[in-house]
């Protein structure tokens, strides 16, 4: 498979991907070349299938055979199950891409030796919750290397397995049909949120508007009121000056008056 190096300060590893993406992202780029990996975990939370697409990975997508030991299944077993999920083991067993054997082994003896062998440790775990059972996956350690530190929860589909991460939140932990079940509900709740948001945004916008109308009005009532105070002022003024021009007419007249009585008593 294509080859990923890792530095750390001491260490330099190369990496080679497993082409299960989640598996690829929990360790950083994929397992350790040349040191042992443990996959461990419960019967039945997804060992021997993530095995099988492991090497089915490495055969078709990378060109390289590789070898799948059974302590448990035949190799007919493992061919048929595998066949559910597309996997065409016999395929690959003719082309020599991969070999299955299977053999027997005192299996108190063999844990004790592998616990002590591993570098690489990843735990499949069968979680049972709200009427359920679902699996849960995490890398215990990485002698050398870093890992993520989350749990994914694993999905077994019509095409091999898949991840997808658990919910976290308010101090627990939920998978299945409580996760989306919990992450309708949030998405409920954030669609109403929006809704919320925008509907107050609306009703900001109209309350925008409708002030800017008021205050449009009043500066143009205020603009009419100065102009009728203008005008009212220039017709006090005319009306004024006129006062002013009618009492200097009315003074002309009656010193004439006055003018005219005194010559006609001299006459």
């Amino acid at each position: 498979m294509g080859k990923k190096t890792v530095t750390s300060s001491n260490l330099s590893l190369l990496k080679k991907p497993t082409g299960i993406n989640g598996i690829d992202e929990i360790t950083f780029g994929g397992l350790p070349e040349g040191r042992p990996t443990l996959l461990c975990g419960s019967p039945g939370c997804g060992k021997t299938l993530m095995a099988t697409q492991f090497l089915v990975n490495g055969a078709m997508q990378f060109n390289e055979p590789g070898l799948f030991v059974s302590f448990e299944e035949t190799e007919c077993e493992l061919i048929t199950n595998a066949s559910s999920l597309d996997f065409n083991l016999q395929k690959l067993i003719d082309e020599k891409k991969l070999a299955i054997e299977h053999i027997f082994i005192d299996r108190n003896e063999f844990e004790e030796a592998v616990s002590s062998l591993m570098d690489t440790w990843i735990l499949l775990q069968s979680v049972h919750a709200n009427g359920e059972n679902n699996r849960i996956i995490s890398v215990l350690k990485s002698r050398g290397m870093k890992h993520s530190n989350q749990i994914r929860e694993m999905l077994i589909t019509n095409n091999g397995i898949d991840f997808t991460d658990v919910y976290l939140g308010k101090g627990k932990v939920l998978t299945g049909s409580a996760r989306i079940t919990q992450q309708a509900i949030e998405s409920q709740q954030e669609i109403n949120q929006n809704y919320e948001i925008k509907h107050k945004q609306c009703e900001n916008l109209y309350k925008v508007k409708t002030i800017e109308a008021q205050i449009s009005a009043l500066q143009l009532e205020l603009a009419m009121t100065k102009d009728d105070i203008q005008h009212a002022i220039i017709r006090s003024n005319k009306l004024e000056k006129l006062n002013k021009n009618e009492q200097k007419k009315m003074s002309s007249s009656r010193m004439a008056d006055k003018l005219n009585i005194a010559a006609q008593k001299k006459g």
